[in-house]
C-alpha cells in the first residue's frame, strides 16, 4: 500500500534538527513500555541479583577485615559449595615474604568470581525476559498503525543508527 493512501501530508512547520528523530521514537517507546505492570515487576525483580552480589562483597570484605577468612574456613565451607573456590584457597597460601599478598590475591579471585556469577546467568536471563516483555507490544503497535512506513519515508544516515 502506498504511503499516500494512508493520509500522509507534508509537514509545513518548523522541523527539528537532523539526528533528533530517534529521541522522539525512543522516548515514546519508553513511555509506552513503562505502562506495563509486568515491566515494573521485572525491573523490581532485576535488583535481586545486584543485592545478592553486594551482600557477597560485603560479607567477604567483613571476613577479611575481621581476620576470620582463613584457609581452613575456605577449605571447610566454600570449596564444597562454590565452583572456583580451589583458586581462592590457592591464592590464600601464605607467602613468607609478604603477609598482604595472600589477601590481595584472594580479593582479586573472589571479586572476579562474584562478578562473573553476577554477569553470567542472572543478568543474561533477565535481559532476555526484559526484551520479551518490552518488544512485542511496541512492534505490534507500530505494525497496527503502519508506523514503520513513516519511519522509512526519510532515510536516516549511518550515524543516526
Amino acid at each position: 500500500m502506498p504511503l499516500g493512501d494512508l493520509g500522509y501530508r507534508a509537514w509545513n512547520g518548523r522541523t527539528a534538527a537532523r539526528g533528533t528523530a530517534w529521541v522522539v521514537i525512543a522516548w515514546t517507546g519508553i513511555v509506552l513500555a513503562w505502562q506495563s505492570m509486568w515491566l515494573r515487576r521485572l525491573l523490581f525483580l532485576a535488583w535481586g541479583p545486584t543485592v545478592v552480589a553486594g551482600t557477597c562483597f560485603f560479607g567477604f570484605e567483613r571476613l577479611v577485615e575481621d581476620g576470620k577468612l582463613t584457609p581452613q574456613v575456605v577449605s571447610s565451607t566454600l570449596v564444597r559449595r562454590l565452583p572456583k573456590a580451589e583458586a581462592l584457597l590457592e591464592a590464600m597460601k601464605p607467602d613468607p615474604s609478604q603477609k598482604e599478598v595472600g589477601i590481595a590475591k584472594s580479593r582479586r579471585t573472589v571479586w572476579a568470581w562474584i562478578l562473573m556469577m553476577f554477569m553470567r546467568s542472572p543478568q543474561a536471563i533477565l535481559l532476555v525476559v526484559l526484551v520479551g516483555v518490552v518488544a512485542p507490544p511496541l512492534v505490534s503497535r507500530d505494525l497496527g498503525a503502519r508506523a514503520h512506513l513513516v519511519y522509512f519515508t526519510r532515510p536516516i544516515s549511518r550515524w543516526e543508527y
